[in-house]
């Protein structure tokens, strides 16, 4: 791709989108009839100053949204499917959730307390939480439950997270007893879990199509594949908070992201969730509201630390201070990304701003690669060394369907040729960078993981890691991730967390980019209040509604 003039690129890039949608407009069906609002309410002073239009809130209301298909279970607990995942944020509820800073925060548990004594977690659970249906209260026996039932099982998308801090749990009237592997704070983000009701769900394969059953703000009512996949929710008179505004939820089952967007242009979904870099098209349609948020997707470029030009840390460092990461993110992502210098969400508190920072400097870098005597010195506007041209292999995935990441590892070759070291990309299919990756046949990989809530860093940084790519192993890594297993307050877990981050900066086994950004698409007839991470798009739905001027 050419980088000589990167702007216009951008311009003539995103001058195709709009000229795109333009032409969409003259091809969309009218919109489906709003349904009648059951009650309309005017509120006090929610026109803003200077409007001459007042809004209103319509209490009731169906809301229209995206599931998949061909789900390959219902079970809370196994369930996969990121449109699904999101559908369950309105059923179920989790033990903990976050507040704005991502600490953890009270939900269905009210207050914890660990015991030193005897390694044990101490949970109080509300006390006026009703499972739908007529499964009774929630009790500290069902969250007992749930727990045992994810460690137990590693089959579980919950199981990786969990099961390396919990041993066993144990609960009893609003009691849960956790008996834990350490004493660790970070075991609270580890419970962000959909919490299910033992009455109903013991016994039940965890390939089970029944209809789920939780404690959320929505309620399950029907599931069916007939007719094509469609459950509909109805907002629950007993959840222990304020009754939605919004009456009835229907999501309906699609095969395929073109069918959804298709759907959505013509009126017949109300909002859509999406992790394409390409939704400006819809964007800028009449009518529509987009809201970007952070998805678990943490792009990265791998130094392998066994090749002896990545073993020397000036120059990784050269590389780093090369690396561009902002024209990545506006001309590849189209800004649907956000830059991040380490594997821990940019909006928790736990991501320290002090730590060093490697921002674009191409005067810098070169200064570095000549303190290592690292120069072109026969003028072809490439460092040789011994005679030979410094050459450096990039692995990067190539998926035809999503050139995202080759075309960023373009960029990326292009940065460092700017400062003398000539990339040769090595585009391959998932599997054979698979065997790339075990054989260690690579200089540096543009690559990324899908992390979790949980502030854990073991499997990326510690030696024989599963995410450990690089072969990165450091004692005093190892220690500053102890220590973060045995920070037993937020405070000691945040002074743990810094001196993680700081090492990583100080010996460089990777470059953090950036966490790539999800978009969600709605009606501006649909108020959204917040949006916090992807998989839990509707888990504020309470507070969302319906308009009308």
């Amino acid at each position: 791709m050419s980088r000589r003039f990167p702007d216009i690129m951008s311009f003539i890039k995103s001058f195709i989108l709009k000229a795109s949608a333009l032409l969409l407009l003259i091809t969309l069906l009218c919109a489906c009839e709003p349904e009648k609002e059951e009650e309309v309410i005017q509120l006090p002073g929610s026109s803003q100053q200077g409007e001459s239009v007042k809004t209103e809130i319509v209490y009731g209301g169906t809301l229209r949204v995206p599931m998949n298909a061909s789900p390959t279970t219902m079970h809370p607990l196994y369930v996969r499917e990121a449109l699904l995942r999101n559908v369950y944020s309105m059923v179920f509820e989790p033990l903990i959730s976050f507040n704005e800073l991502y600490e953890p925060t009270s939900c269905i548990a009210e207050s914890w307390k660990y015991d030193a004594a005897s390694g044990n977690w101490t949970i109080q659970l509300r006390a006026n939480v009703h499972w739908h249906g007529d499964n009774g209260y929630l009790t500290g026996a069902d969250a007992a439950y749930t727990i045992n039932t994810i460690i137990s099982d590693p089959e579980s998308i919950y199981y990786q997270e969990l099961s390396s801090y919990v041993e066993l749990a144990h609960g009893y009237d609003n009691t849960l007893i956790i008996k834990a592997k350490s004493p660790s704070y970070a075991l609270l983000y580890a419970l962000d879990i959909p919490v299910i009701p033992q009455k109903y769900y013991e016994g039940k394969n965890k390939l089970t199509f029944d209809l789920p059953v939780g404690s959320g703000p929505f309620e399950a009512e029907l599931f069916t594949f007939e007719g094509g996949t469609r459950m509909e929710l109805k907002a629950f008179s007993k959840w222990w908070k304020k009754r939605p505004y919004i009456e009835k939820v229907v999501a309906i089952g699609y095969s395929n992201t073109e069918a959804v967007f298709s759907d959505f242009k013509s009126g017949k979904l109300d909002c859509v969730p999406s992790s394409l870099k390409t939704t400006e098209i819809y964007e800028i349609l009449d009518g529509v509201n987009e809201i970007s948020y952070l998805s678990h997707n943490y792009v990265f470029l791998g130094y392998n630390l066994g090749r002896g030009l990545m073993q020397n840390p000036v120059f990784r460092k050269a590389i780093a201070y090369a690396v561009n990461r902002t024209d990545i993110i506006n001309n590849v992502y189209l800004k649907k990304a956000t830059g991040a210098e380490q594997p821990l969400f940019n909006d928790t508190s736990l991501s320290s701003a002090t730590v060093t920072r490697y921002d674009h400097n191409v005067m810098y870098a070169k200064e570095l690669l000549e303190s290592i005597s690292y120069r072109d010195n026969d003028g072809d506007g490439y460092i040789d060394i011994n005679g030979n041209r410094l050459v450096i292999t990039l692995a990067v995935l190539n998926e035809p369907a999503n050139p995202t990441r080759l075309e960023a590892a373009e960029y990326i070759a292009s940065d460092l040729k700017a400062v003398g070291i000539y990339v040769n990309i090595v585009g391959e299919t998932k599997e054979n960078l698979k065997k790339t990756v075990e054989k260690k046949n690579y200089d540096v990989i543009l690559s990324g993981y899908a992390l979790s809530d949980s502030p854990s860093l073991d499997f990326i940084f510690r030696k024989n890691g599963s995410g450990n790519l690089s072969g990165y192993s450091s004692q005093k890594m190892d220690a500053a991730l102890d220590n973060m297993k045995k920070a037993g307050t937020l405070e000691e877990l945040k002074t743990a967390s810094l001196k993680v981050q700081e090492i990583i900066a100080e010996d460089l086994p990777q470059i953090g980019l950036f966490f790539e950004m999800n978009t969600f698409l709605y009606s501006e007839k649909l108020h959204v209040s917040a949006i916090s991470r992807e998989t839990k798009v509707y888990a504020d739905i309470s507070n969302w509604h319906f308009m009308e001027e």
